[in-house]
């Protein structure tokens, strides 16, 4: 059921984060929080809000996205950390 949900949550922010009439930066949101809630430790689901933040231009929702990341990951060593989303990190930081 926790992975349905982390995939739900992700298409439905992938989907909201597209131009077009359908982009909705709020659902985006408000889809990756739920799947969190679920899976607290899913890298899709934090790469997905991180992305969604910065489209939106909300430079305080990327940060607090990013240290919501950091905060679920502290435990981790940095060999331990996902590569994928800490290059994310640092290209929406550099761009921001």
């Amino acid at each position: 059921m926790q992975a349905r949900i982390v995939d739900t949550a992700r298409s439905v922010a992938s989907y909201r984060t597209q131009d077009g009439r359908h982009q909705d930066f709020p659902s985006a949101r408000q889809a990756c929080t739920i799947g969190l809630n679920a899976d607290g430790h899913s890298e899709t689901l934090y790469r997905a809000l991180m992305r969604a933040e910065a489209a939106a231009g909300n430079r305080a929702g990327l940060r607090s996205a990013i240290a919501r990341w950091q905060d679920a990951n502290r435990h981790l060593t940095r060999d331990q950390i996902d590569k994928k989303t800490q290059t994310l990190v640092d290209k929406l930081l550099a761009a921001s």
